[in-house]
């Protein structure tokens, strides 16, 4: 299991890297996600399967107690998903949509570094 989480660090980081080359197609991209009427289950599907995935491989990668950590956290923010509505969701990724190419490669380039750090604790 640890080279699932190892995929998915290589992934965060891959598509991080993307956006930073395109910001404006991965936000639209997002925004387009969410609006569906399966976006908000499909955001929560995934954060908790890979909070569960997390925390299954957590004893086989080189950094347990980092891997754990983010299991929970990915599961937390699946109920915070949850809690927060199809309404909210959708203003918060336009929220986000609505900033400047430079606001959003900011935040990716800590994507390229928590999907390199993910990798690396794999």
């Amino acid at each position: 299991m640890s080279w699932l989480v190892f995929g998915f660090g290589l992934f965060i980081a891959a598509l991080s890297v993307y956006g930073l080359l395109q910001p404006r197609k991965l936000m639209s991209m997002v925004t387009n996600t969410v609006s569906k009427p399966w976006g908000m289950a499909f955001a929560i599907a995934v954060r908790l399967a890979l909070g569960t995935l997390f925390l299954l491989a957590a004893p086989q990668v080189s950094q347990p107690v980092f891997i754990e950590i983010l299991g929970w956290l990915m599961i937390a923010a699946a109920a915070a998903i949850a809690l927060m509505g199809r309404q909210r969701m959708i203003r918060f990724t336009d929220y986000w949509a609505a900033k400047t190419d430079a606001a959003i490669r900011v935040w990716l380039v800590m994507g390229v570094l928590f999907g390199v750090a993910v990798a690396w604790a794999a």
